[in-house]
């Protein structure tokens, strides 16, 4: 396998508050990649990653609205972001 290229896209800052005594600060950057690569091949950390698999920008938009497992506060920013992505995949 070649060495991975990945190309910086932009930084932002994301404020979401998940509970009233809860409130997740984060600056996220955002890269993009394209590999020719199957999911199995990477390797991550088990203990912070449970699942790694390549979706179409398309499949992803769609379970932004239906995973119950993602937070709505995190699926509206990642509806932001896959409008700047939706020129870049």
């Amino acid at each position: 396998m070649s060495q991975l290229q990945l190309r910086f896209l932009f930084s932002y800052f994301q404020e979401a508050v998940v509970h009233e005594t809860y409130i997740d600060r984060q600056f996220n950057d955002i890269y993009i990649a394209r590999v020719d690569i199957q999911a199995e091949q990477i390797q991550f950390d088990r203990g912070e990653v449970s699942e790694v698999r390549f979706v179409s920008l398309e499949t992803f938009e769609e379970m932004l609205l239906n995973d119950p497992l993602l937070a709505s506060v995190y699926a509206d920013e990642w509806r932001d972001i896959t409008y700047f992505l939706d020129g870049w995949c």
